[in-house]
């Protein structure tokens, strides 16, 4: 657990800083990555109510010298590491399809991005489809579950076992357009097993357009065969064509699949402190700013979605099985700890305020078991932060 402070600027404190936001130089107009941080750096700010008036004003040189001014030390902590933040661009094509990545640091990393569609590679789907018993399924014990929690229902189908939270189309008069947490801690997960038979963990944030194509980020698991890449918690990244309906299936329903940045290695009961992914109402197509630990930003661009009136931001946790597992067949192996959301909002009103999903209206809230069981525990510490944890297991 970390310790979490509430991110307030008083007046006193923006007045003590806006004289030292005086320069006027930018960065450079050739330089796209700065370009990002600075960007990136202005929405944090916004996000925190520093006045739009202050927040043009500001420049690299400016905001380094006032730095020592900024008193919320968790606005400060973030803008540091944001100012030397690492820049990576993905970038998709009309079809949804990725097409390469970018790095501030290292180039052309497009060899980093590995491509994975969960197959089953150990015979499981033929067995799926005679299971008759428990005795085909990994042995695994029931985790040890805390007090106060409660055991979700099963109220609709998918492709693996999940609870996804969407949140009400955007409209006019309140956008929503992304997500923030304070940290989030990855699972203990037998990913090299569980990769076998084509099952993968994941949690992420998901966009669903209203005109079809819709697009996903945050961690999925992946497992090389051939020692290509360590087994381990990566960025994923998903794109799929702008034809047809949006679909409302769970994970591992893309006829496209998952992108992963092998570069990226995490680990089972690691904890990443800092992750938001959003993008601004008033562009032409879908960009996504996805930012782990603000040290890491993804700039992801979906040319493929271009409506993005009426968009929908979702939430997943999840174990993904490969497509047409029946129903009643429970994924092979479960989480023997938790997969943890750290003060998880949603970013409304393009980004500048955010919202709890228990206080959205209209908030969608569905889970598929798929055989298993998903345990969830809501961990209230105060009016400005809580913890979401989940346990997907076997029965």
């Amino acid at each position: 657990m970390f310790n979490k402070t509430k991110i307030l600027l008083s007046s006193l404190l923006v007045m003590s800083i806006a004289p030292l936001y005086s320069a006027h130089a930018e960065a450079p107009k050739n330089d796209k990555f700065s370009a990002y941080i600075q960007e990136a750096i202005q929405d944090e700010l916004a996000l925190h109510n520093v006045p739009s008036g202050l927040r043009q004003s500001l420049n690299a040189n400016g905001l380094t010298a006032s730095l020592d001014s900024i008193q919320d030390p968790a606005l400060k902590d973030n803008i540091e590491k944001l100012q030397n933040a690492e820049v990576t661009i993905v970038n998709f094509d009309s079809d949804g399809a990725f097409v390469s990545a970018e790095n501030s640091e290292r180039g052309d990393i497009t060899k980093d991005f590995v491509f994975e569609e969960k197959k089953d590679t150990d015979g499981s789907s033929e067995r799926n489809s005679l299971f008759t018993s428990n005795h085909d399924v990994s042995i695994q014990a029931t985790p040890n579950l805390p007090g106060g929690g409660i055991h979700l229902q099963n109220n609709v189908s998918g492709d693996g076992a999940f609870h996804r939270l969407t949140t009400p189309a955007s409209s006019a008069s309140k956008s929503y357009t992304g997500a923030v947490a304070d940290d989030i801690t990855f699972p203990a997960y037998d990913i090299a097993t569980a990769n076998k038979y084509g099952e993968a963990g994941y949690l992420y944030t998901g966009f669903d357009g209203v005109g079809g194509g819709y697009a996903e980020v945050g961690f999925g698991t992946a497992s090389s065969s051939v020692g290509q890449y360590p087994t381990a918690w990566f960025p994923l990244f998903h794109g799929t064509p702008s034809t047809g309906a949006t679909k409302e299936k769970g994970p591992g329903s893309s006829d496209i699949g998952y992108w992963y940045d092998t570069s990226k290695p995490y680990t089972a009961g690691q904890t990443v402190s800092g992750y938001k992914v959003y993008y601004k109402t008033n562009e032409p197509y879908l960009k996504l700013r996805y930012l782990i630990g603000n040290s890491e930003l993804y700039v992801v661009n979906y040319p493929n979605v271009k409506n993005l009136d009426g968009m929908k931001v979702k939430r997943l946790t999840t174990i993904g099985q490969p497509k047409q597992t029946p129903q009643t067949t429970p994924f092979h192996v479960g989480w023997s700890t938790p997969a943890k959301w750290g003060n998880y909002r949603f970013l409304t009103n393009n980004g500048t305020s955010t919202a709890y999903p228990g206080e959205l209206a209209g908030l969608s809230d569905q889970t598929c078991l798929h055989g298993g069981k998903i345990y969830f525990l809501k961990n209230v510490i105060s009016s400005t932060d809580r913890d979401e944890s989940y346990w997907i297991y076997l029965p």
